[in-house]
């Protein structure tokens, strides 16, 4: 989950609306608290996953004929201060080549 300040998402609705339209949940924030999230509606999820409307596709689950897919948490983002360190080219370089040489 994405998150952001109310004057963040005012400022930049169209920006964090991209990232609802790929999937992700955004949580606004204010007072250090989340008051409230933003996310694309199920059925809408359900259609994009599987090209199935989601009335037809909840039928189809009810029947038996396919099973959903598990669902999985998004990946964690790195920390901020894993992103500040500075990564020589050269020493990537290197621990790429050490087991050729």
């Amino acid at each position: 989950m994405i998150t952001a300040s109310v004057l963040e998402i005012r400022d930049q609705f169209s920006h964090y609306l991209q990232y609802v339209k790929n999937g992700e949940k955004i949580g606004i924030i204010e007072k250090n608290r989340i008051i409230a999230e933003i996310s694309m509606p199920e059925s809408v999820r359900l259609e994009e996953k599987t090209n199935i409307p989601g009335k037809q596709y909840r039928q189809l689950v009810a029947l038996g004929r396919i099973i959903p897919a598990k669902s999985r948490e998004p990946l964690e983002k790195p920390a901020i201060s894993d992103l500040d360190k500075q990564i020589d080219w050269a020493t990537v370089y290197n621990e790429n080549r050490a087991d050729r040489l």
